[in-house]
């Protein structure tokens, strides 16, 4: 069973402890230090006394002995392999990180259904998730009205590009930069961290570019007539212009930059050891393998089910 010892300077723990009380009542799990309130305080021996009489707890076995026999009982081979094992071998859990691109379509669709609170959801997840591993990512090209007061509260960290309106700035950044006439889009962007801890203009990375960097993005004109027609494919240098195209005969076309650091992150977490173990630590999946696309099964007449 889990303890916990509160210490902090002053009596500062002590006043968390007196809380603890009013909303869980007496609870022999939890103890306090109140660090240097007397001359000569030591903190090594206090923290090894609480925690000597924490482990010490004459209760604390039994309700243990009696978990354990529970698991038992019921069977459960995934938690008695634990128990049986050495706990500090135990893999860590992943981190599970939620991304929603067109938060405000989500937050449109939330305010139509009577069946499901998407927004509240998220919210909660926002909450609490970042405790549990539980990351989100909100994306949105339209934010204005999109963002409650909740999920202001719990998002720590806001990127934001180029956008049109002032508004639309003001309720990312909190203040019209984002919105200036000067600013430049091409990825250019400003990151606010909390209420201004960190706020800074980057340049971000366009992932999309070819691993080759002797491969150069085209090159593209659109041509608006006199009555106001768009030809939008009037120029493209990679049809049009002769030196490039001769010149991209010669290069190989192969995976994007993303792709190719996805690959390496992949190749490099996958190495194993001399023995045969993993060289890094792979966290455990907690979700079950996908299933295949063709199920089969010999005592069947029809002995392949296409995926539906």
């Amino acid at each position: 069973m889990r303890k916990l010892l509160v210490a902090t300077h002053e009596r500062f723990a002590s006043g968390i402890m007196e809380t603890f009380k009013l909303i869980m009542g007496e609870n022999e799990d939890i103890s306090e230090i109140s660090a240097y309130v007397e001359p000569g305080f030591d903190m090594h021996k206090e923290a090894e006394k609480k925690i000597h009489e924490l482990k010490s707890n004459p209760n604390e076995r039994s309700k243990y002995e009696e978990l354990i026999q529970e698991i038992r009982d019921g069977k459960k081979e995934k938690q008695i392999r634990y128990i049986d094992g050495d706990i500090s071998k135990l893999k860590p859990l992943s981190h599970l990180i939620l991304v929603v691109d067109e938060f405000t379509e989500l937050k449109r669709f939330s305010s139509e259904s009577n069946d499901i609170d998407f927004i509240a959801e998220i919210t909660t997840i926002a909450r609490i998730g970042r405790t549990l591993g539980l990351h989100i990512i909100l994306v949105s090209q339209n934010i204005e009205g999109a963002i409650n007061d909740d999920i202001r509260v719990n998002t720590k960290s806001k990127i934001c590009l180029k956008v049109a309106t002032k508004q639309a700035s003001k309720e990312m950044l909190g203040t019209t930069d984002a919105a200036a006439a000067t600013m430049p889009g091409h990825g250019r962007a400003y990151i606010l961290v909390g209420t201004g801890s960190r706020y800074e203009y980057f340049q971000s990375a366009y992932t999309g570019a070819n691993k080759n960097t002797d491969i150069k993005p085209a090159t593209k004109m659109t041509y608006v007539t006199n009555t106001g027609e768009f030809i939008s494919d009037f120029y493209d240098s990679t049809k049009h212009n002769d030196v490039l195209k001769a010149k991209n005969k010669k290069l190989s076309f192969g995976i994007t930059q993303l792709e190719y650091v996805v690959e390496k992150i992949i190749e490099i977490t996958s190495q194993k050891t001399s023995n045969g173990t993993n060289k890094y630590d792979v966290p455990e999946k907690i979700f079950l393998e996908p299933l295949p696309v063709l199920l089969s099964d010999d005592n069947d007449e029809f002995n392949e089910w296409n995926e539906v």
